[in-house]
């Protein structure tokens, strides 16, 4: 990518840099509001985040993490190795990523992915950003 000036001349090419980072991800088949006593959305409600992958408990997370990434289905809920959170749409995170298929524990910071069903403690059940 060229770095240009205001009259559109070239000045220097940017620096390329290549990812490396290993991430943990799952795919967003659904995204349902949190129900609250109004029928129009709440900004200050947190959402669920339903999972293609099957074996995935359904995830909540808080309004902040809803108002800061703004998770649209499609596309992937991220977590990073030092546990940050974010959302990625698909294109650019499957252009980026690809899976490593050999069979690894998971992580502490992602076990509460992996709860289902009443496994899941309820401290566990809420994702902060």
């Amino acid at each position: 990518m060229m770095n240009t000036t205001d009259n559109g001349e070239a000045k220097k090419e940017m620096p390329e840099f290549q990812s490396h980072k290993k991430v943990w991800a799952l795919k967003i088949k659904e995204i349902t509001f949190n129900p609250s006593d109004s029928e129009e959305v709440d900004p200050t409600e947190g959402v669920t985040l339903i999972f293609e992958e099957e074996g995935y408990a359904p995830l909540i997370v808080d309004a902040a993490y809803r108002n800061k990434h703004e998770p649209q289905v499609g596309g992937y809920y991220v977590v990073y190795a030092d546990g940050y959170r974010s959302w990625s749409p698909a294109d650019v995170f499957e252009e980026g990523y690809s899976p490593i298929l050999e069979d690894k524990a998971t992580p502490p910071e992602v076990v509460e992915e992996k709860l289902t069903g009443d496994d899941a403690p309820p401290s566990q059940s809420r994702v902060k950003t």
